[in-house]
């Protein structure tokens, strides 16, 4: 994996009054043929679309996230920022606009948003791409507040929901064993955390995204897997239906426990019943306790390092 180099985010975090422009479902079982550049879809009406740095290339159609802001005034560093990661097994076919709903039902609750396009398979993605374009995504939140100073980017959660969820505790621990600004939590929805495991078990997305399986391509699996990065700073919650045939709820309960073996702090909650992507379907209670759940870890103070 290409380390960044300090002096190259430095100038990004200036770089990122970022230009702005006016403005879940399964997973897919089948690699997606769509070009570069056909998920831009233009934001929502109560999103800003805000580009994000990245080090190596750039694609104006994917390296963006969609802002949404709490209603109201708001005094300097007073709203948490949640980073929202979608899934979709790392393919092109899923875009982030999928998670524009339940993106609102978090920002009514107090927080900002910021849901991350990137590029994925099929569209410019892949390893190590993907990996690096999420990890730029959240180290960008910092730069947001230069020009939206009421967000606090010392209290940034990063949630993500199936390979969301294994992008989004992956860059999360990256960021802190870098020393970057730090996000101080993450939050797993129905998350693969256990790749090596995932493959085991019949998981071809996990081999198709990084080419192959652990015994072909180790360096690959040490350097994402979030198993193999864990960061005990980083407090994690695992959130998983037990009916999950997609991404099994003992993924979570592997990675928590190997977390809390580290000395970190890690919690999983387990909705009986839910699958794969009923905790998210709108108008589920299951969804309702997911957004509380996660306002509850956003709204926590932050955890020394």
């Amino acid at each position: 994996m290409t380390r960044r180099s300090r002096s190259f985010y430095g100038a990004v975090a200036l770089a990122l009054i970022l230009v702005a422009t006016a403005c879940g479902g399964s997973q897919p079982a089948g690699p997606d043929l769509h070009p570069a550049g056909t998920t831009d879809a233009p934001p929502p009406t109560s999103a800003i679309r805000l580009q994000y740095a990245t080090a190596d290339g750039h694609d104006p159609a994917q390296n963006w996230g969609d802002l949404y802001l709490p209603t109201g005034s708001h005094t300097r560093r007073s709203i948490p920022v949640i980073v929202l990661v979608h899934g979709g097994g790392w393919l092109c076919r899923v875009p982030a606009t999928s998670f524009s709903p339940f993106a609102e039902h978090l920002v009514a609750r107090g927080a900002a948003v910021y849901n991350i396009e990137y590029r994925r398979l099929g569209c410019g993605g892949g390893f190590p791409t993907t990996f690096d374009d999420v990890t730029d995504a959240v180290r960008a939140v910092p730069g947001l507040a230069l020009t939206h100073p009421e967000l606090d980017p010392t209290r940034t959660v990063v949630v993500g929901h199936s390979a969301g969820a294994q992008l989004a505790v992956y860059a999360a621990s990256r960021l802190r064993s870098e020393g970057a600004d730090r996000p101080i939590r993450a939050v797993s929805i129905s998350g693969p955390l256990d790749m090596r495991t995932a493959v085991a078990d019949g998981d071809t997305r996990v081999s198709r995204v990084l080419g192959g399986g652990p015994s072909r391509e180790s360096d690959r699996y040490r350097a994402v897997d979030p198993m193999e990065n864990i960061d005990p700073t980083l407090p994690v919650t695992a959130i998983h239906g037990t009916a999950d045939r997609t991404v099994p709820y003992k993924q979570s309960q592997i990675y928590i426990a190997a977390l809390r073996a580290a000395g970190g702090q890690g919690q999983v909650m387990l909705l009986p019943g839910e699958n794969h992507t009923s905790l998210l379907t709108e108008g589920r209670p299951a969804q309702t306790l997911v957004v509380d759940r996660i306002m509850s870890v956003t709204l926590r103070r932050p955890v020394a390092p």
